[in-house]
């Protein structure tokens, strides 16, 4: 079992922030939407702490797309000197953002989010959100991906929707902001080749530490159910919940989340199986080859 790392920031908030350098440049995008809340609160207070932001972003809500890319021709539109919207996914984003934007020099960082929702455990798979930062981490670029919780209840309030989890979008904007500055003083703290997920809850629980380091479930915080097919329709209507805390185990991600915690999770975009599964494989590939091979 994999014992969690507590992360205190405690000795740091004392202290103060650095100040980020006018030099460090940030590429923000996110699956929301480039007119998403998230986003704009977000870019407000990076470039508050002295980042340089360029927005590249869905033009529309992208969520659940995961790592697809488009293979047809994409709209780029500009909106303002650095913000931009690409008629695609994050993937697509990130991809129009790099090649065309910082062909001569990769920004500092790739940020993905907030997001509308949070996304843990194996979410990470479909989410469009951590799909973005680790397009950026595959390219050798410092990337996170932020995302905050969402109470499903919500999703019909007016005159906005969800407006809790809009409500908290400016602290855990002000979290990522301190992640940053954190992170130029602790390069270490974020490996090349691996992107931070942080998931900050809608109401923190502030028993003990606020933060929270830990591997990821097994599940994700959104579960997703496809009905039975209407035969009058054809149509199998798709339910979101969020899983019972149960049915995660001690020390990851999703079970702290649900005990309102801010999480972070490094994940690594390698598929690569351990040493001793790949070993087995050799063996039956070996069998093959003496068995059904080229006589």
């Amino acid at each position: 079992m994999y014992k969690a790392i507590l992360i205190s920031f405690c000795l740091f908030f004392q202290q103060g922030v650095l100040s980020a350098s006018e030099e460090m440049t940030v590429l923000l995008t996110n699956d929301d939407g480039y007119l998403s809340e998230g986003i704009s609160v977000l870019h407000g207070e990076l470039t508050a702490a002295g980042y340089d932001v360029t927005v590249v972003a869905p033009l529309n809500q992208q969520s659940a797309s995961g790592m697809k890319v488009s293979l047809h021709p994409l709209s780029v539109v500009k909106h303002s000197p650095n913000i931009w919207s690409v008629e695609g996914t994050p993937a697509d984003a990130m991809r129009v953002a790099l090649a065309n934007f910082y062909k001569k020099r990769p920004p500092d960082y790739v940020v993905s989010g907030p997001n509308f929702g949070q996304n843990l455990g194996s979410n990470v798979m479909i989410s469009g959100t951590v799909a973005a930062a680790i397009v950026g981490t595959m390219e050798d670029i410092t990337s996170v991906a932020l995302s905050v919780g969402l109470d499903l209840n919500e999703s019909n309030a007016e005159p906005i929707r969800f407006p809790s989890t809009v409500e908290v979008f400016h602290s855990a904007a002000k979290l990522l902001v301190q992640v940053l500055d954190q992170h130029q003083r602790q390069p270490e703290s974020i490996p090349k080749r691996h992107v931070l997920n942080i998931n900050y809850p809608l109401s923190i629980n502030t028993e003990g530490p606020l933060y929270v380091s830990s591997k990821v479930s097994d599940a994700g915080g959104f579960g997703i159910s496809h009905g039975n097919i209407d035969p009058a329709t054809n149509v199998s209507k798709v339910e979101i919940f969020v899983e019972e805390s149960t049915k995660h185990s001690t020390g990851v991600d999703a079970k702290y989340f649900s005990q309102g915690k801010v999480t972070f999770s490094l994940l690594k975009p390698d598929w690569n199986a351990a040493d001793a599964d790949v070993e087995k494989l050799n063996q039956l590939v070996r069998n093959l080859n003496v068995n059904y091979g080229e006589r």
